[in-house]
């Protein structure tokens, strides 16, 4: 058996497995950097955006990114760039450098490129020349940053110290910060816009709550006024068509036709004051009193309180030539309702109609009669008079509202194209609503109107007794 002497040198097995094991430790070296910095890649791409949340602006974001990318690639220089008010310069924002002379303070960039530019890292021996109107002396890669689709800044990196040249790693990972920079501006930009919308909203919404408290406190003064003032026509009023009548009653012999003109025209002028008092007096209740309270209800055969009211303006009618006709099938229904308020709301839809129909026209009332399973309640008041155009079909039943000219309407109550204070429609309406119903026109202008009133709840008529087997109707 023969022994090497020691420096004499190995045999030639041992030799080759030295060597496989040196080639093999160096594997384990070079897979232990790169998993190292594997880790540092992914450490960095976890911290910066972390850290970009924090940032107020472009300025200290690219101050971040030129940091991070200066200790993480081991360049010599890292300038910033962003784009200013004229679309083609960009000013220098943040640098890290080891080396002089310094970048230039502004870049102008070549449009065409700017507009082919990709996304990704460039080299800038791959660049056309005269791009760039000036670059930091040292520049060997270009980073562009794109924000809503358009080149909003530039990074310029200078050689690496060590191998000179950045791997296909590196630029992927510097991609993928440049792009997590440029997010965080959009974040911040959009966080910035957010404040500021809820700074103007919280002023608005202070300004509005002012108002809001500002209105109820004049609504109070306007319910205040209206009842002070209600008061003080009220009882003038009163007493003035209290006097009249009892001059006219004891004294009708002794006065004089002149006299006896005189009491009716104050007596005629005093009630058209007095009803509009009692208007004003109504929409106030509807809108503050039955808002809480709702309507007092009575089970009423109501096709008889619309015969009567409609027997109370059958003279009027006849002094206008106006035919009014009421048609009515049995078996009439019962509703529960305030009888008052229904007789107010026949009485203000055919006054409407009386005042806008020409003398000599026609007036319509109809109800709809009980029918097992039907639990709605009809009326429509119908008239030829000068109708109403579609447009003001919603209008006419807000308050103080009316779809002619006020300053062309006639004196006279119901007088053709007299007019009033504007709320009897939208008393009708309130009214309406309060019971649960609707109200609507059909109406054109030279072709009539048709109003219609549908209040549920309708039961069947007084000691009904439904066959056996018949479904009445819900509720009935």
């Amino acid at each position: 058996m023969t022994v090497a002497a020691p420096g004499l040198g190995a045999p030639p097995d041992l030799a080759t497995a030295i060597a496989e094991r040196d080639e093999a430790l160096l594997r384990l070296e070079q897979m232990g950097k790169r998993l190292s910095r594997l880790m540092l890649d992914v450490r960095t791409l976890f911290d910066l955006p972390r850290q970009l949340q924090t940032m107020g602006g472009p300025e200290d974001i690219l101050r971040l990114l030129v940091y991070t990318i200066s200790g993480q690639f081991l360049v010599e220089d890292v300038a910033a760039y962003w784009r200013s008010g004229h679309e083609k310069q960009f000013s220098l924002l943040a640098r890290v450098a080891l080396v002089e002379p310094a970048p230039p303070d502004n870049i102008v960039v070549d449009e065409l490129w700017a507009a082919h530019a990709g996304v990704k890292p460039q080299a800038l021996r791959d660049i056309p020349a005269g791009t760039f109107s000036a670059v930091p002396s040292a520049t060997t890669y270009v980073v562009p940053l794109w924000q809503d689709g358009s080149l909003s800044g530039l990074l310029f990196l200078a050689d690496q110290l060590t191998s000179g040249a950045l791997s296909a790693q590196d630029l992927s990972l510097l991609q993928a910060l440049a792009e997590q920079s440029v997010l965080a501006m959009d974040n911040v930009r959009l966080l910035q816009e957010t404040q500021r919308q809820q700074r103007e909203l919280a002023v608005r919404n202070e300004a509005l709550a002012l108002a809001y408290s500002r209105l109820q406190q004049l609504d109070e003064l306007k319910g205040e006024i209206i009842g002070r003032t209600l008061h003080e026509f009220n009882t003038p009023l009163t007493t003035i068509l209290g006097y009249v009548q009892l001059v006219r009653g004891r004294e009708q012999d002794v006065l004089s036709d002149r006299m006896s003109r005189i009491l009716g025209i104050i007596e005629e002028n005093a009630g058209r004051i007095a009803e509009s008092v009692r208007a004003i007096a109504d929409a106030a209740y509807l809108e503050e009193g039955m808002a809480d309270r709702g309507p007092a209800r009575t089970p009423v055969v109501v096709a008889d309180l619309v015969a009567e009211v409609v027997n109370r303006f059958q003279m009027i009618a006849s002094s206008r030539h106006l035919t009014l006709d009421l048609v009515q099938q049995p078996p009439f229904g019962v509703l529960a309702v305030d009888v008052r308020q229904i007789e107010q709301i026949v009485g203000e839809l055919l006054q409407n109609a009386i005042r806008f129909t020409e003398d000599g026209g026609a007036i319509r009332v109809s109800t709809s009669p009980w029918r097992p399973g039907q639990t709605d309640w009809t009326l429509a008041v119908a008239d030829t008079g000068v109708g109403i155009a579609a447009a003001h079909h919603q209008r006419i039943f807000e308050r103080f509202e009316s779809a002619r000219d006020v300053r062309l309407h006639s004196s006279g109550k119901y007088e053709f194209a007299s007019g009033g204070l504007g709320l009897g429609l939208w008393v009708v309406r309130k009214i309406v609503e309060n019971h649960g119903g609707t109200v609507g026109v059909t109406s054109a202008p030279g072709r009539g109107s048709t109003f219609t009133v549908t209040i549920p709840g309708l039961q069947p008529p007084p000691g009904f007794t439904p066959p056996a087997g018949l479904e009445i109707g819900p509720g009935e």
